[in-house]
């Protein structure tokens, strides 16, 4: 198909759903912007002495929007930040240390985080240095309109960086999360994965890597991937509901690092979405206020950035219409199947390299 026509057939549905997404976002959020920004500056009012924050994918869009806003939240935070750009690392402790002189910042590279190897070495790295975390917010990600693209691992690129490697930094670092839900009254611990909650569709039980190239589509790989962050989400509120566990849609946010290995028209027709898109940095309030306040300190919650519900377990409609849930792609059990079966791909894969996970 010609370019243009691709670009032109595809931008005017992206910005109908960005729109309506938008308009509905508006109606049934539970939360103002407004009231998310005071209570972000009553918590930072109170002067926590301190606080832990981990942001994976934290070197552009929602990971750098949420890493500024939470990073003036105690009086003398530290934080890791993890990401490929090196460059934006510099730019980014610079404003940090602009933001809130006493913060300690750690930037850890990574170039590839489709790599479990990759991901067990810094989540490693990290876990050695802290043993409580607060808040540790996943929004690695990689955007493509190509085909089925496996890994070295032999895993479809799309899950592993969505899925399987978010998945292993929350293994790796569960047990500083529940230390600081356990010794940490003020903000307790809690895991957040920023991807599409309400959005889940039907997972293959018999092949969660989507390693079988007859299986895929992007939209499969869209759906299976978020379906597995929510229902590995909810498997781990019911071991651990002493943490908090979020999966945020953050709905459409302009200058996000998603698009990178998209081709300039795929980039092109979310430029016109982005006419209806949210600023990351009102995105990054709302990301530090979940991060943050009482209500999320525990349980599940399956939300958009303001906390509106994305819940679609039991049978509620997405906000564009398709009715999941019940009957569609949850079951109970769900999430046990998905935490074990992506735990056990992992430790195969590092076993084979000498790692542990």
């Amino acid at each position: 198909m010609n370019l243009r026509r691709r670009l032109l057939l595809f931008s005017g549905p992206v910005l109908a759903l960005a729109v309506t997404y938008t308009y509905q976002a508006h109606q049934t959020n539970s939360m103002k912007l407004s009231a998310i920004k005071a209570a972000n500056a009553a918590l930072a009012a109170r002067a926590i002495p301190s606080a832990v924050g981990v942001f994976i994918g934290g070197t552009s869009g929602l990971g750098e929007a949420a890493l500024k806003k939470f990073v003036v939240l105690s009086v003398k935070p530290r934080v890791y930040f993890c990401g490929r750009n090196t460059a934006a690392a510099t730019r980014i402790t610079t404003a940090l240390h602009a933001l809130n002189p006493r913060a300690e910042v750690h930037f850890l590279p990574a170039t590839d985080l489709s790599s479990l190897h990759q991901s067990a070495t810094i989540a490693h790295q990290i876990a050695a240095a802290e043993p409580k975390i607060n808040l540790l917010v996943l929004s690695q990600g990689y955007a493509s309109f190509g085909g089925h693209n496996p890994t070295a691992d032999g895993i479809e690129k799309k899950l592993a960086v969505s899925v399987y490697s978010r998945l292993l930094f929350i293994r790796l670092l569960l047990p500083s999360l529940t230390r600081a839900a356990a010794e940490d009254v003020a903000l307790g611990g809690r895991a957040m994965s920023i991807y599409a909650p309400g959005d889940e569709g039907r997972i293959d039980e018999a092949d969660l890597a989507m390693s079988d190239p007859a299986s895929f589509s992007l939209a499969r790989a869209a759906q299976q991937g978020t379906a597995m962050n929510s229902a590995a989400l909810a498997h781990l509120a019911e071991v651990h509901p002493e943490v908090g566990w979020l999966h945020v849609f953050p709905g459409f946010v302009a200058a996000t690092g998603y698009m990178r290995e998209t081709p300039w028209w795929g980039r092109a027709m979310m430029g016109v979405a982005g006419v209806a898109a949210t600023a990351p940095e009102d995105a990054g309030e709302g990301l530090a206020w979940l991060g943050t306040d009482e209500k999320w300190k525990t349980g599940l919650g399956l939300v958009d950035w303001r906390g509106g519900d994305r819940d679609t377990r039991t049978g509620q409609t997405a906000w564009w219409g398709r009715v999941t849930g019940a009957g569609g792609w949850w079951r109970e059990g769900l999430g046990r199947v998905v935490w074990e079966g992506v735990a056990a791909k992992t430790e195969e894969v590092l076993r084979g390299k000498g790692v542990e996970g």
